[in-house]
């Protein structure tokens, strides 16, 4: 039963994150002060956020039926009712990145100079600092597309595409790409998938994107395929890999998925990135963790990797292996260097649970539901405090 319910009601697990859409979490910073009003200043803040939220939402619908004027009046009219918010000047420099790049990067660096925390720009302006080395207009667009959606903002690299092969029509990354951005942004990019591999069937990105609208369109054996030819035109390439390994998942081939991630392993010993995602896997799914999980484990510490998590991933081996007392202190230390870790609070109230420590359980699932603001353990949690209350 409580492996059960550690499992979280598990689905199949992807191994390759194939990009989630994900829109920006607005907030209302600050407020501007009306002087001879009678308005509360609290009414004030709430008015403004309330507006700055409208006004966004006007933009997102203006960027999801690519409308770049109706876009700008939207952005004008949040320029001056609140010409210092950092979401303004962010908004601001992703609409002036379609006019001209270099005009585009004092908004961004504006934009974080104000919120940091919300806007971490650096690396997002050094790819668009790149695009000008290319001499190939549509190659510079994909690239703005590239940088767009590696900040998860997928409408505007939509669009960015979809301007790529207006300049190319034969252009088959864009097209790729462009299929990509349509099923982020909850279309089908199936067409424009397949006109990809019409015009390049050995290319790398669109045999990847089209393995991955099989595998995620319940076509997983069709998806394997593409992967390996991928890996055929790439071999040493160990995202391709863990690609693979997700289609055999969805397919129902849990041996054949470790196996691959095996061979990604070998091509790429020193990875850490990698033997975290390959016990992560057979952490999930609960297979050899004595035998492949913990020595893999001690291969991360030799590299370097952090004890935060190494620790997190003994305590749910052990917990998996049905050893409580033995996953408590690997948990316990997490939770006691890292407070705030909404995961080491559940896994360690699940394994106070199975050594019936019934309020030290309790107490460790209401921070774990305090703490989990993706909400990635609540239902399990409710269930579970109902049953012990």
């Amino acid at each position: 039963m409580l492996k059960t319910r550690r499992r979280l009601d598990k689905q199949l697990f992807l191994l390759l994150s194939i990009a989630i859409l994900s829109f920006l979490l607005m907030q209302a910073l600050g407020y501007v002060p009306v002087i001879g009003s009678n308005v509360s200043q609290v009414d004030l803040m709430v008015d403004e956020g309330v507006l700055i939220q409208k006004k966004l939402l006007e933009l997102n619908e203006a960027i999801s039926r690519s409308d770049l004027d109706e876009a700008k009046i939207v952005l004008d009219e949040l320029t001056e009712f609140a010409p210092d918010e950092a979401i303004v000047h962010y908004e601001m420099g992703l609409w002036t990145l379609f006019e001209d790049v270099d005009e585009s990067i004092p908004y961004f660096e504006q934009a974080q100079s104000f919120d940091g925390e919300q806007f971490a720009l650096d690396e997002f302006i050094r790819k668009i600092q790149r695009i000008k080395l290319s001499e190939n207009e549509a190659h510079q667009t994909v690239l703005k597309g590239q940088a767009l959606g590696s900040i998860d903002e997928w409408g505007w690299a939509e669009i960015a595409f979809a301007e790529a092969i207006e300049i190319e029509a034969d252009y088959a990354e864009g097209w790729a790409f462009l299929g990509k951005a349509q099923e982020v942004n909850g279309k089908n990019g199936k067409l424009a998938l397949e006109k990809a591999f019409q015009l390049n069937p050995k290319s790398v990105s669109v045999l990847v994107f089209l393995g991955d609208y099989f595998v995620m369109h319940d076509e997983a054996q069709r998806g394997i395929a593409h992967y390996q030819l991928a890996i055929q035109q790439a071999p040493n390439d160990v995202a391709l890999y863990v690609g693979l390994a997700n289609g055999y998942v969805l397919a129902g081939d849990l041996q054949s998925a470790i196996e691959t991630l095996e061979n990604a392993m070998q091509l790429a010993p020193e990875s850490l990135l990698l033997k975290r995602t390959y016990v992560e896997f057979l952490v999930f799914f609960e297979v050899y963790l004595n035998e492949k999980a913990l020595p893999t484990i001690d291969e991360m510490v030799e590299l370097g990797e952090m004890a935060i998590v190494t620790n997190l991933y003994k305590g749910q081996i052990y917990l998996g292996l049905e050893k409580p007392e033995t996953a408590k202190p690997f948990l316990a230390s997490v939770v006691d260097f890292e407070p705030k870790n909404a995961e080491a609070h559940y896994y360690l109230g699940l394994c106070l649970l199975q050594l019936s420590e019934i309020d030290g359980a309790v107490s460790s699932f209401e921070n774990a539901l305090e703490l989990d603001k993706t909400n990635q353990f609540g239902a399990q949690i409710e269930k579970l405090l109902e049953e012990l209350r």
